[in-house]
């Protein structure tokens, strides 16, 4: 019997790579190869509006806001962690310069968080994909702007009482009760 004793297959090396340089910058080698990116096309900003009731108008300090318009990201992401990050599925999102918490991202939306420092007034928000960065967007900034969360497009989300049943036609607050009304900003 012969035996051929072979020597030991040598070891491949292992590497780890990773997509993001830091929280906002892609690999740049990543930039090229782009699966599921949608970086190649500048985003654009049609409207911005508040959570609540998705009513353009004022935002403030810490309202949660969505932005509406085309090739915003490259797939549908959801943050998996509280709190938000500034960067999600390579999409962000800055008010005034400051960069935005970003909750949702879709070609077409972008959910995110007013940075609690913006100034009231006149605020520009610009959304990146990439290495692509939309044109300013335009909206005013107050101390507080409220909105009423809606439902059926036109049914404030608002509880009697002490039942806590849902205010409606079916189920009015008596007179002199009182009702929970949720709001943002």
């Amino acid at each position: 019997v012969n035996v051929v004793i072979l020597p030991p297959a040598p070891v491949p090396d292992v590497e780890a790579f990773s997509l993001f340089q830091n929280a906002t910058a892609v690999q740049p080698a990543m930039l090229e190869f782009r699966p599921f990116l949608n970086s190649f096309k500048t985003p654009r900003i049609h409207a911005v509006v508040n959570l609540a009731n998705s009513q353009p108008g004022p935002l403030a300090p810490g309202e949660y806001a969505i932005l509406y318009g085309d090739d915003l990201a490259g797939l549908p992401m959801a943050a998996q962690q509280v709190p938000f990050l500034p960067v999600l599925a390579d999409v962000s999102v800055t008010v005034n310069g400051q960069p935005a918490m970003v909750q949702y991202v879709s070609a077409t939306q972008v959910n995110f968080l007013v940075p609690y420092g913006t100034a009231p007034g006149p605020a520009t928000i610009v959304t990146s994909t990439g290495l692509q960065d939309s044109v300013p967007f335009s909206v005013e900034v107050r101390t507080s702007a409220p909105a009423i969360f809606m439902y059926n497009g036109d049914q404030a989300i608002a509880q009697n009482a002490p039942s806590l049943a849902l205010n409606g036609p079916s189920s009015p607050a008596a007179p002199g009760s009182a009702l929970t009304v949720y709001i943002v900003g």
